[in-house]
C-alpha cells in the first residue's frame, strides 16, 4: 500500500509539474509578446522565468491556481491590446487610402513596428495622429476630390442635376479651408475671438469632408445594387437610338436612288436590323421589368427609380412595351 500511495504521489507530481511547464511557458511567451517583464516584487511572476520554477514555488494548488489566474490576465491584456492595435491599423489604412500615402511608407510602418508592445501603440497613435493633422491641412483639396469621385457615381448612375441637389446638398456648399500654410499661422496668433471662429469653421469642414465620404460608400453601395438594372437600361436605350435612327432613314425616300449612292446591302442591313430589334428588345424589357419590381418592392418609400432625371418604372415598361406589340 505505501508503495502504491508513493506511485499515485509522485503520478500526480508528474502531472502536475506538466501543467506548470505549460503554463509558465504560456505566461514566458505573453511576457515577450507584450514586451513586458514580470514585477521584481512578485517571487511568482520572477519564477516564471526560472526553469526550476516548481522546485521554488512547489506544486501545491494554489500555485496552480495562481500561475493560472496570470495566465488570464495576461491574455486578457493580449485580446485588449490586439483590439486596440487593431482600431489603429483600421483608422490608419483608411487615412493612408484617403491621403494616397505611397505603399512602400505604409509596409516599412508596419515591418518596423510589430507585436504588442507599448512602443508599438504609442507608434501607431504617433502615426495616427500625423495622418490626422495632414488630413486636416489638406481639408480643402479632400473635399475636392471626394467631389470628383462622386460626380464620377452620379455620371454612372444617370443622375440629374435635381436628383444630386436633393439627395446631396451638401456638395454644393462652398468648401472653407481652415489649416496649414503661413496664413493660418498668422490667424492662431490673432484674438481669441477669432481662433474660436476657425475652430468652428475647421469642425464645419471636418463635418462636410465625412459627409462626402459617407456619400461615397453610399453610392458605392447603390452602384453595386443597380448595377444590373443600368447594364439593361443602356442596352434598352441603344436599341431604341438605333430604332429611331432606323425609322428615320426608311422614311427617306431617297434612301435607294442613285442621288444616294446605290447601295445594294441597305435593304439587307435593314430587314436584319428589324429582326434583331424584334428578337432582343422584349427579352430586354421582360428582364428589366423583373427587376424594376423588385426595386420597386425595396425602395417604395423612395419613389420610382430615376434615370438621368426620368422615372424609369415597370408599370411604364409594360406599356410601353404592349403599346410596341400593338
Amino acid at each position: 500500500q505505501y508503495e502504491a500511495a508513493v506511485a499515485r504521489a509522485e503520478a500526480e507530481r508528474a502531472r502536475r509539474a506538466c501543467i506548470v511547464d505549460q503554463l509558465t511557458a504560456s505566461i514566458n511567451a505573453l511576457y515577450e509578446q507584450l514586451c513586458e517583464r514580470p514585477s521584481e516584487s512578485s517571487v511568482l511572476e520572477t519564477s516564471v522565468y526560472d526553469a526550476a520554477v516548481g522546485a521554488r514555488l512547489g506544486y501545491g494548488e494554489r500555485v496552480l491556481a495562481q500561475l493560472a489566474d496570470k495566465l488570464r490576465a495576461l491574455e486578457a491584456k493580449q485580446a485588449a491590446r490586439e483590439a486596440q492595435v487593431k482600431q489603429y491599423a483600421k483608422q490608419i489604412t483608411a487615412l493612408w487610402e484617403r491621403l494616397a500615402i505611397d505603399q512602400a511608407e505604409r509596409d516599412a510602418f508596419f515591418e518596423r513596428h510589430t507585436g504588442l508592445g507599448p512602443a508599438v501603440i504609442t507608434a501607431c497613435a504617433d502615426e495616427l495622429a500625423r495622418l490626422r493633422a495632414m488630413k486636416h491641412a489638406r481639408m480643402h483639396e479632400l473635399v475636392a476630390a471626394s467631389r470628383a469621385r462622386i460626380a464620377d457615381w452620379w455620371q454612372k448612375l444617370g443622375y440629374d442635376d435635381e436628383q444630386q441637389r436633393r439627395e446631396f446638398p451638401a456638395f454644393f456648399e462652398p468648401i472653407e479651408a481652415h489649416a496649414g500654410g503661413a496664413a493660418d499661422e498668422q490667424q492662431r496668433q490673432q484674438a481669441e475671438p477669432q481662433e474660436e471662429a476657425e475652430a468652428v469653421d475647421d469642425a464645419r469642414a471636418e463635418r462636410l469632408l465625412d459627409a462626402h465620404e459617407r456619400e461615397e460608400r453610399r453610392l458605392e453601395a447603390r452602384m453595386a445594387e443597380v448595377r444590373p438594372l443600368l447594364q439593361l437600361i443602356a442596352q434598352r436605350e441603344e436599341l431604341r437610338a438605333e430604332k429611331r435612327q432606323a425609322d428615320l432613314d426608311a422614311a427617306d425616300p431617297e434612301r435607294l436612288t442613285s442621288r444616294k449612292g446605290y447601295d445594294p446591302g441597305r435593304l439587307l442591313r435593314e430587314e436584319r436590323f428589324r429582326k434583331r430589334y424584334a428578337k432582343r428588345m422584349p427579352v430586354i424589357e421582360k428582364r428589366l421589368v423583373e427587376l424594376l419590381v423588385r426595386w420597386e418592392a425595396r425602395h417604395a418609400d423612395e419613389g420610382p427609380f430615376l434615370y438621368h432625371g426620368a422615372p424609369y418604372t415597370s408599370a411604364s415598361l409594360r406599356a410601353a412595351a404592349g403599346g410596341a406589340a400593338g
